[in-house]
C-alpha cells in the first residue's frame, strides 16, 4: 500500500491542473485499476528487466489508465476522494487485498 500511495502523491504532484471532485467515481473501476497496479509493481520488483523491456513501469501505468479508460487526473481525483474517508478506504484496500490473493503464481 505504501508503493501504490507514494505513486499517487508522485502523480498527483506531477498533476498541473486541480479539478473539482468528481461525484461519479466507480469504486469498482478504482479498485480494478489499484490491483493492476499492485500486480505491476510486484512484478516491477521482481524482474526489472521485464518491465523495462515493456516501456518502463511509467507507460504500464499510462497503459493500465488507458485500458480503463480513466484520465491520470480523474483517477488521483477518486482516489482523494475515497481515501478521504477510512471505512471506504479500508474496504476498497481489502477488496484489492481479496484480488491479490486469488491470482495463482
Amino acid at each position: 500500500m505504501k508503493k501504490t500511495l507514494c505513486i499517487v502523491f508522485i502523480l498527483w504532484g506531477c498533476s498541473g491542473s486541480e479539478s473539482p471532485l468528481s461525484a461519479s467515481c466507480d469504486k469498482k473501476k478504482i479498485s480494478q485499476i489499484l490491483f493492476e497496479i499492485r500486480l505491476l509493481e510486484g512484478m516491477f520488483s521482481a524482474d526489472q528487466a521485464m518491465v523495462d523491456s515493456m516501456g518502463g513501469i511509467s507507460a504500464q501505468y499510462h497503459f493500465i489508465l488507458k485500458k480503463h479508460q480513466i484520465s491520470k487526473e480523474e483517477f488521483l481525483r477518486c482516489y482523494s476522494d475515497i481515501s478521504r474517508n477510512p471505512a471506504e478506504i479500508k474496504l476498497m484496500e481489502d477488496s484489492v487485498r481479496a484480488m491479490l490473493e486469488r491470482v495463482q503464481p
